[in-house]
């Protein structure tokens, strides 16, 4: 009976100790203490510059790459009726208002070949406060994957510091823009 109660306050404890280094782990993680490995960056000096691109946003304004230049930016590659990019949506919408004051700019490319009014409900319909842009489908896209979602982060210099496909946490985009804003 003896050993019995042992072996169970041994269990104990041990759970006890497995809880608090589990609670410990999460909340180093959500602080930024221990970083998501899907979010590591590429090293500065093997990044491949940006190519360049011109488009217009939904409501008409002029866009091109060089428009980035000396701000970290995501680029999201998109389609209204792909759910892994609909999953990823509110988290990309949080980001851009959190990261609004420190320049961060987020670019959304419809890549679905949807209309411009169609894209533009949708819009709407889900509050997305940053630009879209609609992908010509009449010709090559030279920031294009192939796979929806994509996301690339860019670097202040106009370079790719990471290329994400598929859905992709919030709290993983953040760790990114957070390494990324410290880089000069």
């Amino acid at each position: 009976m003896q050993q019995t109660h042992s072996a169970n306050k041994r269990y104990e404890r041990f759970m006890l100790l497995l809880a608090a280094l589990c609670i410990a782990w999460l909340a180093a993680y959500q602080i930024g203490l221990v970083t998501d490995q899907n979010s590591i960056l590429i090293p500065a000096a093997k990044r491949s510059s940006l190519p360049q691109m011109a488009a217009s946003t939904l409501q008409g304004a002029a866009w091109q790459t060089d428009d980035l230049k000396g701000h970290v930016a995501l680029i999201n590659f998109w389609a209204t009726w792909c759910p892994p990019c609909r999953e990823e949506l509110p988290g990309l919408i949080h980001l851009s208002r959190r990261f609004k004051a420190e320049g961060v700019k987020i670019i959304g490319i419809e890549a679905g070949g949807e209309n411009a009014g169609q894209v533009r409900s949708f819009a709407a319909k889900e509050h997305i406060p940053y630009p879209i842009l609609l992908a010509d489908t009449g010709r090559p896209d030279p920031l294009d994957r192939g796979i929806l979602p994509t996301t690339l982060l860019i670097d202040r210099n106009g370079k790719v510091a990471k290329t994400w496909q598929g859905a992709v946490s919030e709290t993983t985009f953040r760790s990114a823009l957070q390494q990324a804003l410290k880089e000069r």
